[in-house]
């Protein structure tokens, strides 16, 4: 019983000794439970799930925690395989004094279960708390409203527990491993085991040059919506792995040039730093990169969410150019009866609601997406592969009668002409629509209002001298598209008097008329499309991108954490090394002065590289990321550059101050061998 009873206090005098390493570790492991039982307890809150768009937050929350699940077993890995490295000595000893690997073994089982205990007390003691609060912040983003219980979710609580015992678990059968692999003399002598010179490996470094140069490249050739989603999750894989070899390969290129350079190698702080870096950037080049790589997640992250939730009033302007648009689809034959007792009724709805209708538009509309052939002015209806959107159409064709009544003027078009108006590009001429041979007579700019085209095609808006000429170019269209053409319909759209409240209710008054009283069974006619503003921002549009925003802070925070925790174990770690390496040049006349010289220097040569390739990854990503941001309604380019500048410069001041900070602790390694 004496005997089994020395392994708990092993492990945990062990923990005691090891605090300023096992530290940080312990709060990565608390952080990440917390976080996790957080999103899962989010996902499951009953008052979350009942707001406006409950659904697109629930969604967005499951898909937050299973990459809070992915990067927290990433990062208690890594954390983990530093920690037992540094001790390996510390087991070569048990081993010598007579400790067979069992007994190890059974140490570090004991040490995994203080550092789970640990772990799930706090973590679960903080989601209790935070979990109330992030609710809080939720519902106070969709502008919904909650108790003040703080409640308690069992079932997070147990899925949490699954999760991370199996980390840990998997975290211990690693470290078993590497105890029964290495020997005691390797054990006890780990941390004196120089690694040889790494070999400058110029293939490797132009292959990482030529995988970050594709990346960008596909990047800064990105020209349309669909390219962008299509060749993102390539772009990024091609930059992940350039970045890897590069920082592998090209950094021992570079600390060679540097020894090459007699004027800067030959200094006193200088040739130890780089000959010290040079022996250990085989192992550190991964830790730099990966620093690299989280410190770019960090920026597209936040500033793509908060870029989106803060220009949502915006995208919801340039999809909803109006409160209400009503849509009527007929093919060919007309209505007028109908549509009129349709548009009666909801004028009566408006005023039912106490508001006023202002602004008020009606209609006859058919569009489509078509492709002009190389003539420049023959509408090419047939299906091609490889077609890029710029070289799209979309033409919005309206009929004259119409566009006088809601203009207030009169339009004489000769035979054969019609209105038109380019949004971009060279303006069109004349346009051949299968047997319709017009002439277009520009217009400067035109009234009718219509949706943001987020794809970003080419458009053309244009007026036809009549009814029956908008219905042939319909049923032309109709034709060569099929079930895919566009719809010719009679569009009635309005603005609302009225505060934002109001004008949902009336909003949701008018789309339950559209939904259940008008039909083909009913004296009106049947309304395809009710798009009402106040109504889909709040239950679309705000929850989605709120709940974006939420999940981008929160993971923002995350790989935050994580890139803390990696560089401040790779000063550990260095101090570590450094420490009987400085002490040597102390006893040979190194004054401390030199010391502290030589260490700023090794810092500050490579700790600010991640940050530098970072800032060089974001700003490639750009041009990718703004038609991403166009595939949700972004058009502000303007917006999404001030917050990536906003959110880089707040980035590089906290990582100066992890800087500051991980230093201080290097430097006290180092001075703690003097002593």
């Amino acid at each position: 019983m004496r005997k089994l009873a020395l392994y708990p206090k092993l492990a945990a005098s062990a923990l005691r000794k090891n605090f300023r390493i096992y530290l940080p570790y312990l709060l990565a492991c608390a952080g990440t439970v917390m976080m996790f039982q957080m999103l899962v307890a989010l996902g499951l809150d009953e008052s979350v799930a009942r707001l406006n768009g409950g659904t697109d937050i629930v969604t967005t929350l499951s898909l937050g925690a299973v990459v809070v699940a992915i990067f927290s077993a990433i990062l208690l890995f890594y954390t983990n395989g530093v920690i037992i490295r540094h001790r390996k000595k510390e087991f070569g000893l048990y081993n010598i004094l007579g400790m067979e690997k069992r007994h190890i073994a059974l140490v570090l089982m004991w040490e995994t279960l203080y550092t789970a205990l640990i772990s799930f007390a706090a973590g679960a003691a903080g989601a209790l708390v935070f979990t109330k609060l992030a609710q809080m912040i939720i519902v106070r983003m969709l502008h919904g409203s909650t108790d003040l219980r703080i409640g308690f979710n069992p079932v997070s609580l147990m899925v949490t527990l699954a999760l991370f015992l199996g980390i840990f678990l998997l975290t211990l059968l690693k470290n078993l491993a590497v105890i029964h692999r290495s020997r005691p003399v390797e054990l006890l002598h780990s941390e004196s085991m120089g690694e040889r010179e790494p070999k400058s490996r110029w293939v490797l470094a132009m292959l990482g040059l030529i995988l970050l140069a594709a990346g960008y490249a596909m990047s800064i050739r990105t020209a349309d919506v669909y390219n962008a989603l299509t060749n993102f999750f390539i772009a990024v894989i091609l930059v992940i792995f350039g970045t890897y070899f590069l920082f592998t390969a090209f950094s021992i290129v570079f600390l060679k040039m540097l020894r090459r350079n007699k004027r800067y190698y030959y200094r006193t702080n200088h040739f130890v730093s780089v000959s010290g870096m040079l022996y250990r950037m085989k192992r550190n080049a991964m830790g730099l990169a990966s620093i690299c790589i989280l410190s770019t997640m960090v920026l597209v992250t936040v500033s793509t969410t908060f870029c989106l939730y803060a220009g949502l009033d915006d995208i919801v302007n340039g999809m909803h150019p109006s409160d209400v648009i009503c849509k009527v689809n007929y093919e060919g034959t007309r209505q007028p009866e109908n549509c009129e007792a349709s548009w009666a009724r909801i004028r009566e709805i408006v005023a039912e609601q106490g508001l006023k209708i202002e602004n008020e538009q009606i209609y006859d509309t058919v569009s489509f997406t078509t492709r002009i052939e190389d003539d420049g002015a023959t509408l090419d209806f047939g299906v091609r592969e490889g077609v890029k959107v710029d070289e799209l159409l979309t033409i919005r064709a309206f009929q004259l009668d119409d566009y006088e009544r809601i203009t207030g003027t009169e339009v004489e078009l000769e035979p054969g002409e019609a209105l038109a108006w380019c949004e971009s590009g060279e303006p069109i001429e004349r346009l051949n629509i299968s047997d319709l041979h017009l002439k277009l007579v520009p217009i400067d700019g035109f009234p009718i209002l219509r949706s943001q085209d987020t794809i970003e095609t080419r458009e053309l808006a244009m007026v036809l001298p009549d009814a029956e000429m908008l219905a042939r170019v319909y049923e032309i269209q109709k034709d060569a598209y099929g079930r895919f053409a566009g719809s010719l319909h009679r569009d009635m759209r309005f603005d609302l008097s009225g505060s934002a409240d109001e004008k949902y209710e009336c909003e949701q008054a008018v789309r339950a008329f559209a939904n259940k009283e008008s039909g083909t069974n009913s004296k009106y006619a049947p309304i395809s499309t009710a798009s009402c503003r106040e109504v889909d921002y709040r239950t679309d549009y705000l929850p989605l991108y709120a709940s974006l925003f939420f999940i981008g802070m929160f993971l923002g925070f995350l790989f935050v954490m994580v890139t803390v925790t990696i560089i401040y174990y790779k000063q550990v770690s260095e101090g570590m090394d450094d420490a009987g390496r400085f002490e040597i040049m102390r006893k040979v006349g190194m004054t401390r002065t030199e010391v502290r010289s030589s260490i700023r220097s090794q810092v500050l040569t490579v700790f600010f590289l991640p940050l530098l390739a970072a800032a060089v990854h974001t700003a490639f990503a750009f041009p990718m990321m703004k038609w991403l941001l166009l595939a949700f309604g972004m058009s502000d380019t303007m917006l999404y550059a001030r917050s990536t500048l906003g959110c880089f410069g707040v980035f590089a001041i906290l990582y100066i101050a992890v800087y500051l900070f991980t230093a201080r602790a290097y430097n006290r390694i180092v001075d703690g061998a003097r002593a």
